[in-house]
């Protein structure tokens, strides 16, 4: 590397710990951004995850997973976006079917039933390229869940998709259902899933609407991660994108995703304090 190019990488390097620290900060003090400020804010992918990489050192803690977003027509749509993107998911943003959350602690609670991978075994990135058949090789369980969709963005459609990677792809936690190591037997891409809000079904879907099938998502992940000199670990959970349309709980809503045979998976939100962004329209698939 010339002397230039550190010059240029050490300027990159501090533009994304300053747009990172701005994110971490609003998180802390619990006020919204409008956007990063023009000189702050990621022009590509490639400086969106430097942001990301340095938003989550700040927040410190564990990684214990992905959450792959833009693997369906439905978001791909919403947010402009032509690729799929990815966050990390904390060690403390995880919980158990069926469970009751803090409402105030989001800016905003957008639900995505989503189907979840664990890996039984590490997938490096001396391995890649990878295909279909060995990430499914290394899959211990599929498992249902819920992506709580958060932000420090007032209005998450607006910032547009490098600023929403700098956000950790607005990855506010997940909530898992029961694993299932037979998962193989059933064809995900038919599996419908079902979303309803206080008893109300709301909207539906399929695993076909995630980038023709789930597994197809993890394949792109660990070919991405690869790309990058990185790899999936045994143990982490991958949430592969929404499997249905949109849907937003208020605080003291509760969700149900219906998987069939697959299980439920149940959040609640209590705290009428709870405020933040949320829609009207429900986007059906």
């Amino acid at each position: 590397m010339t002397p230039e190019d550190r010059g240029t990488a050490s300027v990159m390097d501090g533009a994304a710990a300053r747009a990172a620290s701005l994110l971490a900060t609003a998180y802390r003090r619990r006020e919204q951004l409008e956007a990063l400020p023009p000189d702050l804010a990621p022009g590509t992918l490639a400086e969106a995850y430097a942001i990301q990489d340095r938003l989550v050192e700040a927040w410190g803690g564990e990684s214990v997973g992905w959450k792959l977003s833009c693997t369906s027509d439905v978001a791909r749509r919403t947010l402009k976006a032509d690729e799929p993107c990815r966050g990390r998911v904390m060690a403390g943003r995880v919980d158990r079917s069926p469970v009751t959350l803090d409402g105030g602690k989001y800016f905003m609670r957008l639900v995505e039933p989503e189907f979840g991978f664990r890996l039984g075994r590490d997938l490096p990135s001396s391995g890649a390229p990878f295909d279909a058949e060995a990430v499914t090789d290394a899959v211990d369980a599929m498992i249902p869940l819920i992506e709580i969709v958060d932000t420090a963005y007032r209005d998450w459609t607006a910032v547009g998709v490098p600023s929403l990677v700098a956000d950790n792809m607005l990855s506010g936690g997940l909530v898992l259902g029961e694993p299932a190591a037979d998962w193989r037997r059933e064809d995900l891409a038919s599996r419908e899933v079902t979303l309803a809000i206080n008893g109300k079904p709301v909207t539906r879907g399929s695993g076909g609407n995630v980038l023709g099938h789930p597994v197809n998502a993890l394949l792109w992940l660990a070919n991405h991660l690869s790309g990058m000199g990185m790899g999936l670990r045994a143990g982490e959970v991958v949430a592969t994108g929404l499997a249905t349309g949109l849907a937003y709980a208020d605080a003291g809503d509760t969700a149900v995703a219906d998987f069939g045979e697959f299980g439920r998976v149940t959040v609640a939100f209590d705290d009428a304090r709870g405020g933040g962004a949320r829609s009207a329209d429900i986007t059906q698939v």
